[in-house]
């Protein structure tokens, strides 16, 4: 994920649900839209009808404008120094960047791990209750709306905790370690497992046999624990759901709970309270119309590759 600079997030009417996607260049939105379109009617099976944006320059290109009309999408956009017309996706990403900021500063982590936050956050939000769904009479939660069964939350993890990889026996040697301590760093989209982050080569490991640890986060300048001692590894294999129709995007320019049944009681609580429920799984212990909201943010580069 070198090099990404901003991220573009799009939010469903509806179902409440999120997809944010990391751009290099703002010219990236329309490209992330096309993906992001071709996902949601796929899973779905409707298509959008309304897209609103802030009138930002990468909604209004020709590009943009001409394939909304093409594709028979209401445009809809905010007049000038009118953010509240597109309240929805600006709440959302006052959010999700906060959520970001206190996640990187509390657990010690570099800015350059931002996208794994961002993913790590909007996969985790995905799964908890909706107060807009709430106030709905709808008590469910936005993966459930969206792909019609109930998240499974066994293979959440405390984001940033100390995690143990464990070494398949042909790529190491018969005397050596059989666990590599690594940091846990999010949910592989396209693989059934955990991304891990190894400071010592310095790259992302995707497994699915992990150990972890998620009283202790080595990077924080907060922890004074020691990580527990490491047993046998068990081998855990999750699958975790696929990242998104009223849909609302914007898009920013920037340049836990350590046990299974905190994890369903969370789930269980008043939507109301779903911004700590989103921080208690994110951070360390102590026939509808579809439519589209858009804005624009910014992230330093990210230098180390995935």
């Amino acid at each position: 994920m070198s090099g990404y600079r901003y991220f573009i997030e799009f939010h469903d009417d509806p179902s409440s649900y999120h997809a944010a996607y990391p751009l290099r260049k703002k010219s990236e939105a329309f490209d992330a839209f096309l993906t992001f379109k071709a996902y949601a009617e796929n899973q779905t099976g409707r298509k959008i009808k309304v897209f609103q944006d802030d009138k930002g320059g990468e909604f209004m290109s020709n590009e943009f404008t001409d394939f909304i009309a093409k594709a028979g999408i209401a445009p809809r956009h905010t007049t000038r120094n009118c953010l509240q017309q597109n309240g929805v996706a600006e709440c959302a990403n006052c959010t999700i960047v906060e959520a970001i900021t206190a996640a990187l500063a509390e657990l010690g982590l570099p800015h350059s791990f931002w996208v794994e936050a961002l993913a790590s956050f909007i996969h985790v939000w995905n799964c908890l209750p909706s107060s807009s769904l709430a106030a709905r009479n709808k008590a469910t939660t936005p993966h459930k709306l969206w792909f019609g069964v109930k998240p499974d939350l066994v293979h959440l993890r405390v984001w940033g905790c100390h995690a143990y990889h464990h070494v398949q026996c042909d790529f190491r040697g018969k005397l050596d370690w059989h666990m590599i301590p690594c940091i846990f760093v999010g949910y592989p989209v396209d693989y059934s497992g955990w991304r891990l982050w190894d400071p010592a080569e310095r790259k992302i490991i995707i497994t699915e046999n992990a150990q972890f640890d998620e009283h202790y986060f080595p990077l924080s300048k907060l922890a004074t624990g020691t990580p527990a001692p490491v047993h046998s590894p068990s081998v855990i294999s999750e699958t975790p759901p696929s990242s998104p129709t009223m849909l609302d995007t914007q898009m920013l320019d920037l340049g836990g709970v350590d046990d299974f049944q905190r994890r369903k009681r969370c789930l269980s609580q008043s939507a109301s309270c779903c911004g700590n429920h989103v921080r208690a799984l994110f951070l360390p212990l102590d026939s509808h119309p579809c439519r589209c909201h858009t804005r624009l943010s910014h992230f330093p580069p990210s230098p180390h590759a995935a």
